[in-house]
């Protein structure tokens, strides 16, 4: 069986394969961003604020080009599932370059728009100032970081996730040592305080972009790409796009999220935003697992559709469900027990402490519901169909949080963590409507083939 074949074998297998390597990966990466917290939680209050308002808008930036890695996971899955190889080779080469105009206008984007949206936001002037340096620190490195997310879905998409993971453990790796070195300062290299942090994120993924790109020029699936391939065509970016755009969107929805529990956070002082920041990165080590799964589901759905077998696509659903809801189920009771220790690592402030525990607390309340959410709704994406995860996610993370937060905060003035419960309740809304929505879809399926 070719490397790339997902189309037959066990099931079970090849999610092992694929969403193991990814999930550790993920895991890693999250850990990565955990020591990027514990040594700015060691600079002060301010600074951990100001990593927790940079993170949302650097993501916005960046989700335009991160999105095109998850439509290339679909269209390249869907293509070699149909036995295209050389169209799967062109559409990567045009990936490539599309991902190269928009690292450049990402880059502007950034510099041009990150102080009128810090405006919006009721910051003190301290937080203000470092997360402007911090976040223009960021942007120079958009190039590594999209080609790095296009180049490892292309390989997730082909059923080689442990690249993926093996680049994380290094980034982890290096982060660590990194870290506390540019941001105290060591021999020629100066103390910059959370500007440090910034720097190394840069070098760090320099070094994981050049790795890749050495292991990929030894892929014979990629070396046998053709340079004729990489002049830049309209149509071809418009299928890129097509099946980029809604996951990019999505993303920057989830960061526009983000940004709208701050603004609404950010009446109640420094320390809950800074709570929330601590709390977020924390959670997410009991959803990276799904990441994966979600990953290797992608991958192995894709693959299927293209060569329209139902039977398998059915088998990775409920495979994928089975597997997310043991293994998250198990992170989160850990978590749930352990929140208050997890949190002390990062601040020791009472007030950060007690805030975070509550908070960590409602949200793994949500954690089922945001399982059955992005299983259906990449399903979807897997079917050619990524409306949904848009304007899903347009409804449950901007429009109806919108509307439940001002509700509980400015009309009923109910506090805190109202804000979380409105989000409880809105996740399994949503996770009942993608469910049955994708259901829908995998019957008509069935029954046209």
């Amino acid at each position: 069986m070719n490397k790339e074949d997902l189309t037959k074998g066990s099931i079970s297998k090849h999610i092992k394969n694929i969403a193991v390597p990814a999930a550790i990966g993920f895991i890693f990466q999250t850990f990565y961003n955990l020591i990027d917290t514990f040594y700015a939680g060691k600079i002060s209050v301010d600074a951990l604020s100001a990593m927790t308002v940079s993170m949302p808008i650097f993501f916005i930036i960046i989700s335009l080009g991160s999105g095109i890695g998850i439509g290339m996971n679909t269209l390249v899955g869907n293509l070699l599932g149909e036995n295209k190889k050389i169209d799967a080779q062109k559409q990567i080469a045009q990936g490539i370059i599309l991902v190269l105009f928009l690292s450049i206008f990402l880059v502007l984007i950034g510099i041009f728009f990150t102080k009128p949206i810090l405006d919006l936001l009721h910051l003190n002037l301290e937080v203000f100032r470092l997360t402007l340096d911090y976040v223009y620190i960021l942007y120079i490195g958009i190039p590594f970081i999209l080609f790095i997310n296009l180049l490892n879905s292309i390989l997730i998409s082909r059923g080689d996730s442990k690249t993926f993971r093996n680049l994380v453990v290094i980034g982890v790796i290096t982060n660590i040592i990194l870290d506390p070195l540019f941001m105290n300062g060591f021999w020629i290299i100066p103390s910059m305080g959370l500007k440090g942090i910034a720097f190394a994120t840069i070098l760090i993924n320099f070094i994981k972009f050049l790795i890749l790109l050495l292991i990929i020029l030894k892929d014979p699936f990629f070396r046998q790409i053709k340079l004729k391939y990489f002049i830049p065509k309209i149509k071809n970016y418009m299928i890129i796009l097509k099946y980029s755009l809604p996951a990019s969107f999505s993303n920057i929805i989830l960061s526009l999220s983000s940004i709208i529990l701050i603004y609404f956070l950010s009446f109640f002082g420094n320390e809950v935003i800074a709570a929330v920041g601590v709390s977020s990165r924390i959670e997410q080590i009991i959803i990276t697992p799904l990441i994966g799964l979600v990953m290797a589901l992608i991958a192995i759905v894709s693959q299927n559709n293209g060569a329209k077998n139902i039977i398998r696509i059915k088998e990775t659903i409920n495979k994928s469900f089975k597997y997310s809801f043991l293994i998250i189920g198990l992170f989160s009771v850990i978590l749930f027990i352990f929140s208050k220790y997890a949190i002390i690592i990062f601040s020791k402030d009472l007030s950060v402490i007690t805030i975070g525990v509550k908070i960590i607390r409602i949200t793994i309340l949500s954690v089922f519901s945001e399982i059955i959410f992005m299983i259906s709704a990449y399903t979807l994406q897997a079917f050619k169909k990524p409306g949904f995860l848009l304007w899903g996610s347009f409804f449950k993370k901007i429009i109806f949080l919108i509307i439940g937060c001002f509700f509980v905060v400015f009309i009923l003035d109910f506090g805190i963590y109202s804000i979380f419960w409105v989000n409880f309740i809105i996740s399994w809304f949503f996770a009942f409507y993608s469910y049955f929505y994708m259901k829908k879809h995998l019957l008509y399926k069935e029954q046209k083939i």
